[in-house]
């Protein structure tokens, strides 16, 4: 075996001790793959080089050798390249899913909403009395629910305290929701204080006091919260009738009890109530 071969062979081995030289590395003098009748070998730490001609074996070991070396690189760089690049669509997937779901997430609307609705004060100017029925403000808004009690001028009913002062509603429902809850609804305020309450009569459109109407619960007849809101009548005769054409049952006054009222509208009343 040729001095050259030799050398070559220690390339192969990797590591290995010639001449007192630990590293031996080939350096290729041309393209690996043209292999000319010369190879210039450097040995790393000493500046030994090789000009012999190599036998056709050694230039085949040593062309194979370096291109298991070049695609171990490759490879490397590769597999490197490959996990840089799924680090950084994690990081971005993160940002995006976590980092903006804030700005794709729906606002919650929130289980309950505080409409604040004015009182109406008595006029004197009107001609009524303190304590009468008034027609219905087109700004006023139901202390319930927010509505427009004007909008609705079939269903629409009133209160009014013993000071002149009026609220307006969108139906029966809501004033029998703000008659048993006024503590959540009028803070400050006390039932002794209120001295007139009155609903629309259904037929004929009139004014009626509240507590001395009849009322029909279940029936098919929607009101303006898509219930039935309780359709309020001046005698039993009208409600039955009424009743015939849209189903349901009497109730009256006092047969609206918060536990009815609840599970109409559970979100607005809850089971504890005020009297009447």
């Amino acid at each position: 075996m040729s001095r050259a071969d030799m050398l070559a062979m220690l390339v192969l081995a990797g590591d290995a001790i010639a001449d007192g030289f630990v590293h031996v590395t080939p350096v290729v003098s041309s393209f690996h793959f043209l292999w000319p009748g010369k190879q210039r070998l450097l040995v790393s730490r000493g500046a030994f080089t090789c000009d012999l001609p190599l036998s056709s074996s050694a230039q085949n070991c040593l062309y194979l050798w370096h291109q298991r070396r070049w695609m171990e690189r490759v490879m490397t760089t590769r597999r490197r390249l490959s996990a840089l690049a799924g680090l950084l669509a994690t990081l971005w997937s993160l940002w995006w899913f976590v980092g903006r779901a804030s700005l794709r997430a729906e606002p919650k609307v929130p289980d309950e909403i505080c409409f604040v609705a004015p009182a109406v004060p008595y006029d004197p100017r009107s001609g009524l009395q303190p304590h009468a029925p008034r027609p219905v403000p087109a700004n006023a808004r139901c202390p319930v629910c927010g509505a427009f009690p004007s909008r609705v001028p079939e269903w629409a009913a009133q209160l009014i305290f013993a000071n002149g002062d009026a609220y307006f509603f969108d139906s029966p429902l809501t004033l029998f929701i703000y008659l048993r809850n006024l503590q959540r609804y009028a803070p400050g305020r006390q039932a002794a204080e209120v001295a007139a309450s009155y609903v629309h009569a259904t037929g004929d459109g009139g004014w009626l006091p509240a507590l001395q109407a009849v009322y029909v619960s279940g029936s098919t007849a929607l009101g303006p919260m898509r219930r039935g809101n309780l359709p309020a009548f001046r005698n039993l005769a009208d409600a039955q009738r009424f009743i015939a054409r849209n189903g349901g049952v009497v109730v009256h006054p006092a047969d609206i009890t918060a536990d009815r009222l609840q599970d109409v509208e559970p979100h607005r009343m809850p089971r504890a109530a005020d009297p009447i």
